[in-house]
């Protein structure tokens, strides 16, 4: 069964130490010593992460076009660092990694008109997010990578309504859902082979 963070999300099954002094600090070291090295190792791997997203939206970026038939939608690639650093880490950490992802798609696309749809996409993914923490553990990052997807689509169609006045575009709903799911499920896939190593560096010790 996975182990979850404090937010209900799954986190990387990472077997547990032999018993023994290491379980809880190193020997002779202080106990404040071992929560800052902690710390720190929060801060590197949520620093890498904030690199990785912006990495990823790079390259969906220059992905061909055609390869998702739809316009608006992509892989989500990035999400996977936003999933990740708001399992691993913190909430907050996650909605760091988003608020990167958002300034990358700003300096990619230049125009307030895409960035308006990627900003409600991201923000209605994060809100997934919260809301699934309710849920108590009880999904997997496949299903939360599922969710989040969907509720991006979510938000783009609720942007698209704002600004053109319409509720007309919610008909373009359905065909979106239909490629975010599944490269939602993808990217939740990539996220069980990463998260371990993602895991252990926060690990005390």
């Amino acid at each position: 069964m996975d182990s979850r963070d404090k937010n209900g999300l799954p986190k990387a099954d990472i077997p547990e130490k032999a018993a023994g002094p290491e379980m809880t600090e190193s020997v002779g070291e202080p106990v404040s010593a071992s929560k800052r090295k902690a710390a720190t190792r929060k801060i590197v791997l949520l620093g890498l992460l904030g690199a990785v997203a912006m990495a990823l939206s790079y390259i969906e970026f220059l992905l061909p076009s055609g390869l998702i038939p739809l316009p608006g939608v992509r892989l989500g690639l990035s999400n996977i660092a936003v999933i990740l650093a708001f399992a691993l880490i913190s909430r907050g950490a996650g909605l760091a990694v988003m608020i990167l992802k958002l300034l990358m798609s700003l300096l990619l696309f230049g125009n307030p008109m895409s960035f308006a749809f990627s900003l409600g996409g991201s923000a209605a993914a994060y809100l997934s997010l919260l809301l699934l923490t309710l849920l108590k553990g009880k999904i997997s990052f496949i299903g939360v990578s599922a969710a989040s997807a969907a509720a991006h689509s979510i938000g783009q169609i609720a942007v698209a309504a704002i600004l053109t006045g319409s509720s007309a575009v919610a008909g373009y709903l359905p065909p979106m859902l239909l490629f975010s799911i599944p490269t939602g499920v993808i990217t939740g896939i990539v996220m069980n082979l990463i998260a371990p190593v993602c895991e252990k560096m926060t690990e005390k010790g």
